[in-house]
């Protein structure tokens, strides 16, 4: 990270208001954590960018880091103002209400980014995410079902599968098992699915997958573990 600062700060001072320099400084200062350094180059940023989100949005990125929520918000408002799908910020905003004890107004984010992006998988889980956090996995399952209906994503699968085995649903394995029917080279779900069956005690069913998976991943410490444990279980 100092090396990072050095370089930055040396574009900065050949350019005192180019962006890019001023981006790449605060971003240095941010993995560095001074973070009130970064605060005063995202200002500077925020200056010469002024029609832009970006700058604001990181400045909220900073507000949060120094723990300071409500300015934070106060930043991604205005970033939105600008930009009202200015995903990164959406996101941003979304999750602090969560931990500031607002998950409707998060809720109402979500909702809004699955209007504006009606077929991206984003905006349904995050709505699906929020609800999980909530402690309402059975509506988190219908979100994260009807997003499927609009947009084939392996992560909505496995939200899916999550929340309904959250809700107590019977066998929710079965969701994983059709995907990977119609998706055979999906091994992200695969590995799920191995590992569903595993905790299900279908061993030999389990160990089939982890052998499909040590196929396309030999070298896979997790899949190598499971694999010989789910073996030895079945002698």
């Amino acid at each position: 990270p100092l090396r990072a600062v050095s370089i930055a700060r040396e574009m900065k001072t050949q350019n005192p208001d180019n962006p890019l320099a001023l981006n790449a400084l605060g971003l240095s200062q941010m993995e560095g954590k001074d973070y009130h350094a970064a605060l005063a180059t995202f200002e500077a940023l925020q200056r010469v960018r002024p029609d832009s989100p970006q700058p604001l949005y990181l400045l909220g990125m900073t507000r949060e880091a120094l723990e300071q929520p409500k300015e934070a918000k106060q930043h991604y408002e205005k970033a939105l103002s600008i930009a009202e799908d200015h995903l990164s910020t959406q996101l941003a905003l979304a999750r602090l209400e969560v931990r500031e004890k607002n998950p409707d107004a998060a809720l109402h984010i979500a909702r809004k980014i699955q209007q504006q992006r009606p077929e991206n998988a984003v905006g349904y889980r995050l709505e699906g995410d929020i609800l999980m956090q909530t402690g309402k996995p059975a509506a988190a399952a219908q979100v994260y079902e009807n997003g499927l209906k609009k947009v084939e994503s392996p992560r909505l699968v496995v939200a899916l599968y999550a929340a309904q085995k959250k809700a107590g649903k019977t066998d929710p394995h079965k969701l994983l098992e059709t995907w990977l029917k119609e998706h055979p080279e999906d091994l992200a779900v695969r590995a799920v699915y191995a590992s569903a069956l595993q905790e299900a005690g279908n061993l030999q069913s389990a160990v089939t997958q982890y052998q499909k998976l040590l196929a396309e991943r030999p070298n896979d410490v997790v899949v190598l573990n499971n694999l010989a444990w789910s073996a030895q279980q079945l002698g």
